[in-house]
């Protein structure tokens, strides 16, 4: 049988307090004292106490304000997901209260709870894990949201869950494909986060790429880099010390290829010359004169607008969890000059 959810009256009975008392120790408001409200959070804590969000956010008038979880705000991706998904809840009567999670699951669910304790009408998510274990709370309680660019990997949920979503494994496969068609064997990946279903999407599709190429996979150096430019750019000055650099280097995003790009040319290899370049995101930096970064491009506004049209629909359909939908766009190749395309096209 499956465990009660504990109550406020379960919380005061055990602290020798009036709901109310709890209430406000959980809210952080004033009028109790610093210890016993110590006290109350304690045994929250220990019984696992969770506020039902759905019936307090219906609580008044509507508050035409949604939230919009990222990953980074200093992403280039994340900026433009963010300038996108405002404009459109403008044009929709909506307000947008950002919050930037920094790849922190705790931090998600903070900001989760903040938002519906401020009564949003829903949530856009884009800064998910694979299996964050928080996403189950929402379904259960019916309350509006919707992933955007990233997934959770639940059977038990994920038909109950509004997604958009690119075609991560086929832009992997495709990128991946496109450096062997320009004559290379030895391609090195950078991948992002493996925590997300993007990366790991993405990481797979190139993969089994350089397997229907008939490439020893075992063989292939995949460095997760956490989509970080740091990492990326020791990776990349690692590859190029043992004597067995790659011939091309595939990044799931684009600062990752930048950073890459750095010390490929710190360490005197040129650019497609020696070592063919790709990345994925198309920002805009990278079709700067002079970089001409070869990449994946994606449909961040897109993503944005079928998020925020998605999430109304939730709104306005909270109580049928049959109205559900899975979005995926698709994503297409920009070649410029870090692949070497320019200088002899394909020659497989």
């Amino acid at each position: 049988m499956a465990k009660k959810p504990a109550t406020l009256k379960d919380i005061a009975a055990l602290a020798g307090v009036s709901a109310t008392a709890v209430s406000l120790a959980l809210n952080n408001q004033p009028g109790i004292g610093s210890k016993k409200r110590e006290e109350i959070l304690r045994i929250a804590t220990e019984l696992e106490y969770h506020p039902n969000f759905l019936a307090r956010s219906m609580v008044g008038k509507r508050s035409n304000t949604i939230g919009l979880l990222i990953n980074n705000i200093s992403d280039p991706f994340y900026a433009a997901m963010v300038q996108n998904a405002e404009e459109s809840a403008r044009k929709n009567g909506l307000s947008l209260i950002v919050c930037n999670v920094n790849d922190d699951d705790k931090l998600e669910k903070y900001y989760i709870d903040a938002l519906i304790s401020q009564r949003v009408e829903g949530i856009i998510i884009s800064s998910v894990r694979h299996n964050s274990p928080h996403i189950k709370k929402l379904v259960k309680d019916g309350f509006p949201f919707v992933l955007a660019g990233r997934r959770v990997y639940d059977r038990e949920i994920e038909n109950r869950i509004n997604i958009v979503v690119l075609d991560n494994f086929t832009a992997g496969y495709q990128a991946f494909t496109h450096l062997y068609r320009l004559g290379h064997d030895r391609i090195a990946i950078l991948t992002g986060s493996m925590s997300s279903s993007t990366n790991i999407e993405r990481t797979n599709g190139a993969l089994k790429a350089a397997k229907d190429h008939e490439l020893d996979v075992d063989k292939l150096p995949v460095i997760d880099c956490g989509n970080s430019k740091e990492r990326a750019f020791d990776a990349a000055v690692d590859l190029l010390k043992d004597g067995q650099a790659p011939t091309a280097i595939f990044a799931e995003d684009d600062n990752m290829a930048l950073s890459a790009r750095e010390a490929i040319l710190d360490q005197k290899y040129r650019i497609p010359e020696d070592i063919a370049l790709m990345g994925f995101d198309n920002i805009y930096v990278g079709g700067l004169t002079g970089i001409e970064l070869s990449t994946v491009r994606e449909k961040r506004y897109a993503i944005a607008e079928l998020s925020v049209s998605l999430l109304l629909e939730a709104i306005t359909n909270r109580d049928n969890d049959s109205v559900r939908k899975h979005l995926v766009l698709e994503t297409d190749l920009v070649i410029r000059k870090s692949c070497g395309f320019h200088l002899q096209g394909y020659v497989r």
